[in-house]
């Protein structure tokens, strides 16, 4: 099966412009900013296929990209490509002792108390005694668990 894709063509000079002027935005950005390549450097791109989408949508194989489709279509890429940039930028990826201690706290905070023997026996050795007390030691100062006597608590960020 071929696919032979129909191209919408501009309706106006403004519906081009406003394209040219988007990619020209974007090209300043960059240079200012090359970090922000992987997200912006996306933007006239994403727009103009919304925009045609939009356009098809309303005039079907007819229509034309108006300077109301593609104002619509920057727009919204824009919203969407620099808050995916923003929420990236505040994300750690994850590791496995990462994981491992998002286990060991969720674990705590089911049991809602926990003693220290219980809490080895549910780990079985899968990682060193000085790497679980590092972990429940940053935990407790997070909050999210509470050291007790004999073992831990849920915390209060539980």
């Amino acid at each position: 099966m071929h696919f032979k894709p129909y191209i919408l063509p501009w309706a106006n000079r403004e519906a081009q412009n406003c394209y040219r002027d988007l990619t020209q935005w974007v090209e300043r950005e960059l240079e200012n900013d090359m970090s922000k390549q992987a997200f912006l450097g996306r933007v006239a791109e994403t727009a103009v296929r919304l925009a045609t989408i939009r356009a098809a949508g309303r005039g079907g194989a007819r229509a034309r990209v108006d300077l109301e489709d593609m104002t619509w279509g920057a727009d919204v890429a824009n919203l969407a490509l620099t808050d995916m940039m923003t929420r990236v930028r505040d994300w750690l990826p994850q590791t496995p002792r990462g994981e491992f201690a998002e286990k060991l706290i969720q674990v705590i905070q089911q049991s809602g108390s926990i003693t220290r023997r219980q809490l080895q026996r549910r780990i079985r050795s899968r990682y060193r005694t000085q790497e679980v007390d590092d972990i429940l030691r940053q935990a407790v100062e997070a909050g999210l668990i509470k050291r007790t006597p004999n073992g831990y608590t849920a915390g209060d960020a539980t």
